[in-house]
């Protein structure tokens, strides 16, 4: 299947194709998904074409196992009092130029 960072809270920094095709265990899907790729680029794929199994199969597995999805996994909320400083200095500051 695929590594799941986002199980464990550690989400993606944009997302780019080559890297979430490395985290992909299932080498037909991965190969699958670079000719889709190949073919939309040469311009041979613009329009709705065929169910691809590979593919369907794992969005429809990965669908299936998320609806059921528990994480337990409990992030700590950030401090956030340094930015309540900063925000009544400002309001403060904001007062004085008046």
């Amino acid at each position: 299947m695929i590594e799941r960072p986002i199980e464990h809270e550690l989400g993606f920094s944009g997302w780019d194709l080559r890297k979430t095709l490395k985290l992909l265990r299932n080498e037909t899907v991965r190969t699958a998904i670079r000719d889709l790729v190949a073919e939309k680029r040469a311009g041979r794929e613009l329009d709705r074409g065929p169910r691809i199994a590979p593919i369907s199969d794992f969005i429809e597995a990965e669908r299936d196992r998320w609806e059921d999805a528990r994480f337990t996994h409990q992030r700590e909320k950030p401090p956030a009092e340094h930015l309540n400083v900063l925000f009544r200095e400002a309001l403060h500051e904001m007062d004085e130029m008046e």
